[in-house]
């Protein structure tokens, strides 16, 4: 214990003495939308203080800006309350130089105010910077005489909507051992479930400025990728960032954090943070893979199937046997449960329970990190790592077919998705749909898919056959104008539906009962409407009236008030008696 703190002590001392006032050691903005007003933003920078520097800056200015949209103004946002806290994790009773101790501490100041954006644009960029980095930075040029600046990307779009940024559940690494592998993660979380991609970047100064890295003890350059001297893996996919550094050595580090949603960049935020690797006689405690093994590159990330119970234990080690563990995650998957086990000895465990349902399915994994903390002192050594779960099998869907009719057309079923599927049910062969053979009703399609993964679903819809109509087949009639009426359905062939209708030569909609004595003579059509998107089906009856045929001679009176006037009927066809009538249709008499 001697040993480390009089390391430890000598180090920190070399370091922050070569330039005392600079202050700033890590730099983030977030937001949150303002759900009652979209267009307004809750705008935190959380500022992480060096305690052996000057003091917090009592306000930081944001510049607001969208070049498409042609805006740009500046807000100041001011310390929230309570804010300032040490999150250097020491142990209790020794203080940092935050709280009047001698040992170095990181304070996390934020800093919160409210935006409204004018205008709906998909680069709005906010940003902020301050002075100075620390001057004993050993992986960058002339680093006293840079800016720490940040910034952060909102879509505000109407197809964005009112979008939060990915917000930061580990608080920044500050302190790691020298020549000892040691793994961090940010703990990234998106309340929107969207996608998100790590990447290491150049820390900025400025809008448009970066800083000039300079070269590791044995030549070789600094880059984003390999920011320390010794070995470093970054993962994109879920922002593991594990490093062995090879000797004492102050890093800065800076990690942009993108939102995608549909495929679609939304947003996007920066933090940089300043790493003090120091020499310590203290081994750092490690983390197992879900398969209860050494952390590989094959046993933090899984895929299982919707409605599969997934369960597992993280392990915790510690090559010192006198060190106590304590083991916890951050409530990544909040469906999921994590209990933590044996906290507070060398052998704390966790352990992970989650049933993943159908709407947990799809591309973007769902990730949470686990800390592990043992309890040396003065400062505690902690191990952070990120496992994502994939929940494979997209969920099914089908989309709504239109009705048919009996007699209409096959018709292959498409649609369904995931592709790749079968189709089954009435009617069905080779995912095609034959209405005749299904006949009329409604018929239920089912849609069944195995992801690769042997995650299975289905899902199903209706379709609707309808009866094609029938009006039966055409006929005919002749008749003589003085026949009695008659019923038209008595002259359709074959079968025919009810609830149709008749139309007279004319298009005129008439009865079935036609009197031949006041109807036209030409076709009249039986319609039987069909139910979209049958058509109609029409039968004609085609009427023929025929007159009587017959001749007449006449003869006029001889004189007024006589009688010897003569009309004579000569009748060619018909059947005796006759009726007939000399004035008009008035009266009728018969002979």
């Amino acid at each position: 214990m001697k040993k480390f703190l009089f390391l430890f002590i000598f180090l920190f001392s070399f370091v922050v003495n070569d330039l005392n006032a600079t202050h700033a050691a890590g730099l983030e903005i977030t937001y949150t939308c303002d759900t009652t007003n979209p267009n307004s933003y809750i705008i935190s920078v959380s500022f992480y203080r060096d305690c052996d520097g000057i003091s917090a800056p009592s306000s930081f200015v944001i510049n607001v800006a969208s070049a498409s949209c042609g805006q740009s103004f500046t807000q100041t946002l001011f310390p929230i309350p309570n804010t300032g806290q040490d999150i250097t994790p020491i142990c209790p009773g020794y203080q940092t130089q935050c709280t009047g101790g001698t040992f170095p501490g990181i304070e996390e100041w934020v800093y919160e105010g409210v935006i409204t954006l004018p205008l709906q644009c998909n680069d709005w960029i906010i940003s902020t910077d301050e002075c100075c980095r620390n001057n004993a930075i050993t992986n960058i040029n002339n680093p006293g005489a840079e800016n720490i600046y940040v910034e952060t990307l909102i879509n505000n779009t109407a197809g964005v909507g009112c979008n939060n940024s990915p917000e930061f559940t580990n608080p920044p690494v500050s302190f790691i051992c020298a020549n000892q592998l040691y793994c961090y993660n940010n703990g990234a979380l998106d309340l929107e479930g969207d996608s998100l991609v790590y990447e290491p970047i150049t820390p900025m100064t400025a809008a448009f400025g970066a800083v000039v890295y300079g070269n590791s003890p044995g030549g070789v350059p600094y880059t984003p990728a390999n920011p320390f001297d010794g070995v470093t893996t970054f993962d994109s996919t879920n922002g593991n960032l594990c490093v062995t550094p090879a000797a004492p050595q102050v890093t800065v580090i800076a990690v942009r954090i993108s939102e995608y949603r549909n495929g679609v960049l939304i947003g996007s935020v920066i933090r940089d943070i300043q790493v003090n690797v120091i020499a310590c006689s203290n081994n750092i405690p490690n983390l197992s893979g879900m398969d209860g093994l050494p952390i590989n590159s094959f046993n933090t990330d899984t895929i299982v199937c919707p409605g599969e119970l997934l369960t597992f234990d993280i392990l915790s080690a510690d090559n010192d046997s006198a060190d106590n563990l304590t083991i916890i995650w951050n409530n990544g998957i909040p469906a999921a449960t994590f209990t933590p086990n044996n906290n507070g000895t060398g052998g704390a465990y966790g352990s992970f329970s989650w049933t993943p349902t159908v709407n947990d399915s799809g591309s973007v994994p769902h990730c949470f990190t686990v800390t592990v903390a043992d309890d040396h002192c003065p400062i505690n050594a902690l191990f952070t790592y990120s496992y994502c779960i994939t929940v494979g099998g997209n969920p099914v869907d089908l989309p709504t077919y239109p009705q048919t009719c009996v007699g209409g057309a096959p018709f292959v079923l498409t649609g369904g998705h995931p592709a790749g599927g079968t189709y089954s049910g009435p009617g069905v062969v080779n995912d095609v749909f034959y209405p005749s053979d299904a006949g009329s009703g409604s018929h239920t399609i089912t849609y069944n898919v195995s992801s690769n993964l042997g995650c299975s679903g289905q899902s199903s819809t209706n379709i609707i056959v309808n009866n094609t109509p029938s009006a039966g087949q055409d006929g005919n009639i002749t008749l003589c104008t003085g026949d009695p009426s008659v019923d038209l359905f008595n002259y359709l062939n074959g079968s025919y539906d009810s609830g149709g209708y008749w139309e007279d030569p004319s298009g005129n909609v008439v009865s079935n009962i036609l009197d031949p004595s006041s109807s036209l003579q030409g076709t009249y059509s039986y319609v039987v409407p069909g139910i979209p998107p049958c058509s109609d089906d029409i039968a004609n009856v085609v009427v023929a009236l025929n007159s009587y045929n017959f001749s007449t001679n006449s003869s006029d009176i001889s004189c007024a008030g006589f009688t010897d006037g003569q009309i004579e009927v000569i009748i060619n066809t018909g059947v005796f008696p006759y009726q007939y009538s000399i004035d008009g249709g008035n009266t009728y008499q018969y002979s």
